[in-house]
């Protein structure tokens, strides 16, 4: 029933750690400076946020904040409201929720842009509701 759907909270904020061979997204600190031209391995720590814009039951429309850039995603909760999967053009991401936790786990394989192809990339991130 609709009724019995967790409606999340507004905002998450907390920090990811990546590791990625090239630059697979914008999110990447060393996309500005042209790092995706330079196919090699690369590991780092950003903060982040995850915005929830809007929930009809468990379809969500958000937005994944990091490295200065923000990024539409798309998301789906489970029917128990502790698991959500979603996706933005680059990365998908499985996240599961403990009260006010969120623990990510992301991967990365860009389609359809410059960075198609060689560059790939994993993360995980722990985000809380932001107070």
């Amino acid at each position: 029933m609709a009724d019995d759907v967790r409606i999340l909270p507004a905002e998450w904020v907390g920090t990811a750690v990546a590791t990625t061979w090239g630059v697979s997204t914008e999110h990447h600190p060393k996309h500005g400076s042209h790092g995706h031209l330079d196919a090699e391995w690369h590991a780092y720590v950003d903060p982040g946020a995850l915005r929830i814009l809007r929930q009809e039951g468990r379809s969500l429309e958000m937005i994944v904040v990091s490295g200065g850039h923000e990024a539409r995603a798309v998301g789906v909760l489970s029917a128990d409201g502790t698991r959500l999967v979603y996706a933005t053009q680059e990365v998908t991401c499985h996240a599961t929720i403990d009260g006010d936790t969120m623990e990510i786990e992301a991967y990365s394989r860009p389609h359809g842009s410059e960075r198609t192809g060689g560059t790939f990339g994993v993360g995980m991130a722990t985000l809380t509701v932001k107070p």
